[in-house]
């Protein structure tokens, strides 16, 4: 929800993950972001934390991790829904630093499992850990807590209150990161 809030209040930091995201696959248009939306697929829903979107419809999804391990549609079904986006689309998950490798090996595992082919997309943005562009279209990226909110700060230079919401979004990731354990198995 901070994440979300900052960057439906800030331009510049809305700018930054942009940057990021644009890293990622270059067409990627402008995007609004918003929190929770639940997103219907034939026999079941998912709900990303956070997604951006304009007006031609959704392009990311955006995991945000701390503690939590994936659930059983993660990222399988995501990247499903996304396939049938107008193309960029982009599933980002966000970790603490210390999940990156955990968390990396977990999501191409269920990809396989999924039989969800996956090749390695190489990005421009030093903020992305790990990337692959999926089969049927949609790229699956990682980034932690700590590369994603620099990005953002790189930006809001001038925006001071935004500046001021991410120190604060930082002190909690710190924290988290900090006390973090390492689940690989699905959230009850």
């Amino acid at each position: 929800e901070s994440l979300s809030f900052i960057l439906q209040n800030s331009e510049s930091a809305r700018n930054g993950m942009m940057k990021l995201l644009r890293g990622v696959t270059p067409d990627m248009p402008n995007l609004q972001f918003r929190t929770q939306q639940t997103e219907q697929l034939t026999k079941r829903s998912i709900r990303p934390d956070m997604l951006g979107y304009n007006e031609s419809g959704t392009r990311v999804f955006i995991e945000n991790k701390f503690e939590a391990g994936l659930t059983d549609n993660q990222p399988a079904s995501y990247i499903e829904q996304l396939a049938k986006y107008s193309q960029p689309t982009v599933l980002l998950v966000v970790v603490p630093e210390v999940r990156e490798e955990t968390l990396w090996g977990e999501l191409n595992r269920r990809l396989k499992v999924a039989n969800i082919v996956a090749t390695d997309w190489k990005t421009t943005s030093g903020s992305i850990v790990h990337s692959v562009k999926t089969g049927n279209g949609p790229i699956l990226a990682l980034t932690s807590w700590t590369r994603l909110l620099s990005a953002l700060e790189d930006e809001v230079t001038e925006d001071k209150s935004a500046k001021s919401d991410l120190l604060q979004l930082q002190a909690l990731c710190e924290a988290a990161d900090r006390n973090a354990f390492i689940p690989i198995s699905s959230a009850v």
